[in-house]
């Protein structure tokens, strides 16, 4: 089987081609080139095809889609909200004309498969909604990333093709061979902290709950999907299927992180600033339970200690 991964050198991206490079032959597309490229061909024994590009270079995506891909696993795109936000030009023409010139020559070249990478931002981050969140309820997006996975989601959604799109919660983990902490949400924020000896800090009194899902675990999914392509079209929420507080993770991360760095590590609150805490978002895996067969194996803490175990000092 062959398969494009694009953005194969983002933080998902990279698990899949460690994971999947012994098993099937693999193009990787991704707009940013440097060392963690060499990195990555070099931990996957240069079995990879390694490709600089842009999902809206359409002549790109032909030449490259003329190589029998069977497969589009599709994480490309422009970041979270605040990366959105940052640059909403980029995020828009990545996330909605990449999305679609993907599909245009996903039908051109009768692909099999095609995988989305969407989010439980679909459905809400600031609205307060009825919990768990199942993929039968309404999106209704309210910031800018959710928006534009949502409106992905549709057109694939309307699209002749066979597809599984995927509906995370915040994924979170670590990279095999890439040992620097990564900028990110509280879990990474907590690490660093724990890392460098100083204070953990939390917003109010840490009640905010929040899923966090392992990399591992998403990279376990979509093997699973590959497995059978004979499926039909369907979309699954893939996160913990549990929520868990701010104020726990700072816990866990703060005891394992004596364990392993061996220094006392404590927890600050500090008053929330206006729009930082949003109400509790889970979302609910029965379905992919019952249709897939998947479960989460990988524990917060388990997770945790992992990155910790195998951090190294940012780069100055």
């Amino acid at each position: 089987m062959k398969i494009l991964i694009t953005g194969g050198g983002g933080f998902i991206g990279s698990v899949l081609l460690i994971g999947l490079h012994d098993k099937y032959e693999i193009i990787s597309l991704d707009r940013d080139q440097g060392p963690r490229q060499t990195k990555l061909q070099a931990l996957t024994k240069d079995k990879i095809t390694f490709v600089n590009g842009d999902i809206r270079d359409e002549v790109l995506l032909d030449n490259l889609m003329q190589k029998g891909i069977d497969v589009v696993i599709h994480f490309a795109g422009g970041g979270g909200n605040n990366a959105c936000m940052k640059d909403p030009a980029l995020a828009v023409t990545s996330y909605v004309h990449g999305t679609h010139l993907l599909l245009k020559k996903s039908l051109k070249y009768n692909i099999k498969r095609f995988i989305f990478s969407s989010s439980q931002a679909a459905y809400s981050t600031f609205k307060a909604r009825e919990m768990p969140l199942t993929e039968d309820m309404e999106l209704m997006p309210d910031d800018l990333y959710g928006a534009l996975k949502a409106v992905a989601e549709h057109e694939i959604r309307d699209s002749q093709l066979k597809f599984t799109t995927l509906r995370f919660a915040n994924v979170y983990g670590y990279v095999q061979g890439f040992n620097e902490i990564r900028k990110g949400g509280a879990i990474e924020n907590f690490i660093k902290a724990a890392y460098d000896g100083s204070d953990i800090t939390i917003f109010g009194k840490g009640e905010q709950k929040i899923d966090y899902v392992n990399v591992n675990d998403v990279l376990h999914c979509i093997e699973i999907i590959l497995n059978d392509l004979s499926a039909g079209s369907d979309i699954f929420n893939i996160g913990s299927g549990k929520l868990v507080s701010i104020m726990d993770i700072a816990k866990t991360a703060a005891e394992i992180g004596r364990e392993v760095f061996g220094h006392q590590i404590n927890i600050k609150t500090v008053p929330a600033p206006e729009g930082k805490i949003w109400p509790d978002r889970l979302i609910s895996i029965d379905k992919a339970n019952r249709l897939l067969k998947w479960k989460p194996l990988v524990s917060l803490s388990d997770g945790i200690k992992q990155i910790m175990t195998n951090a190294e000092a940012p780069e100055k």
